[in-house]
């Protein structure tokens, strides 16, 4: 059964973008262009510039503003609070049986997503968290077995499934108060990928966790470097059981602010359709995949893992640390990005 597009409704969230790599009237516009019957949420911040964007619908919101970690004098934002904001208030304009969450600097470039949703229709009877599995992309949904491992790290870049899955995914509260508090360690995990703030946890770790918590799956996971002798087959197996990651060009998507070759070595050790598959054959098909899709680890070159090594290392360089902060207190500041 083919999702036709008067049964879906696309909410573009975040600020609006009127110069950057891709202007969200470019957004909205891409969107129109292989879906035009679809229908059109924007959800933004109360005095943004809105004026002649091809949407159906505009939601203002307060702006909550950005989390503040500071750590050795340098201060970090995160903008977790902005994206539950707009995302929660976009879906609850959702009145359509599907739904797309997608970013205000993204371009919509097909409608493979679309099939995947339809692929994969088997699924086991523990740990599941939606009706129907969501459609990620490859960006960001990070692996245990990735060089940089994460756990319990599906995509947050772009989402598609039922509209009632999405809207329970974001239904929870902004950090604030005791939340916000416990959401601040005193200092990062020791470990070598060691970021530059203070979160414990990422915001898609945040987002799938509590979502997990809501649904009553109880996961002990101390911070975003947590992994546990358990950890590995736990993770894979509630990541793939709700959430069906693939690469960009796979789903008809892209994310220009993403391109850089910083960003593709990241996203080569994410986990995208070949791993997802891997696994689907292996439980939920229950036949052996490892020899013929190579298991479920990301396939990250020696070259690229060097280079992230590298990084890592320049990281800690006070001037390249100084430079790191500018730069997320100039995205916090001025361009409220998701």
């Amino acid at each position: 059964m083919s999702i036709s597009g008067e049964d879906l409704t696309f909410v573009i969230q975040g600020p609006v973008h009127h110069d950057s790599s891709c202007a969200t009237i470019d957004t909205a516009a891409s969107i129109k262009r292989h879906f035009p019957d679809g229908r059109i949420v924007l959800s933004t911040w109360k005095g943004e510039e809105t004026s002649g964007l091809d949407v159906d619908e505009i939601v203002l919101n307060d702006d909550p503003g950005p989390v503040v970690s500071v750590l050795d004098g340098l201060e970090i934002v995160n903008n977790i609070n902005r994206q539950i904001v707009s995302t929660a208030a976009g879906l609850a304009r959702a009145e359509t049986p599907y739904a797309a969450k997608v970013r205000s600097d993204a371009l919509l470039t097909g409608t493979g997503f679309r099939s995947l949703f339809e692929a994969f229709p088997l699924r086991g009877q523990e740990g599941l968290v939606f009706e129907r599995r969501v459609v990620v992309s490859k960006e960001f949904t990070r692996s245990v077995r990735s060089f940089v491992p994460m756990a319990y790290h599906p995509g947050d870049l772009f989402q598609f499934g039922l509209s009632e899955d999405l809207r329970s995914y974001w239904d929870l509260p902004t950090l604030q108060g005791e939340a916000l508090a416990a959401f601040l360690l005193d200092e990062p995990p020791a470990v070598w990928y060691r970021m530059f703030d203070r979160f414990r946890h990422t915001t898609e770790q945040h987002l799938f966790l509590s979502m997990l918590r809501r649904s009553g799956i109880e996961v002990e996971h101390a911070n975003y470097a947590t992994i546990g002798p358990n950890t590995p087959l736990l993770s894979e197996r509630l990541l793939f059981e709700n959430f069906i990651p693939a690469e960009a060009h796979v789903l008809g998507v892209r994310h220009p602010k993403f391109e850089g070759r910083a960003q593709r070595s990241l996203a080569d050790d994410c986990l995208g359709i070949r791993e997802f598959a891997s696994w689907y054959v292996s439980n939920a098909v229950g036949l052996p995949s490892d020899e013929v899709l190579g298991g479920t680890a990301p396939a990250l070159s020696a070259t690229l893992k060097t280079e992230r090594v590298a990084r890592e290392a320049l990281k800690r360089s006070s001037l390249m640390r100084s430079l790191y902060a500018g730069r997320f207190l100039e995205r916090g500041a001025r361009n409220r990005t998701p």
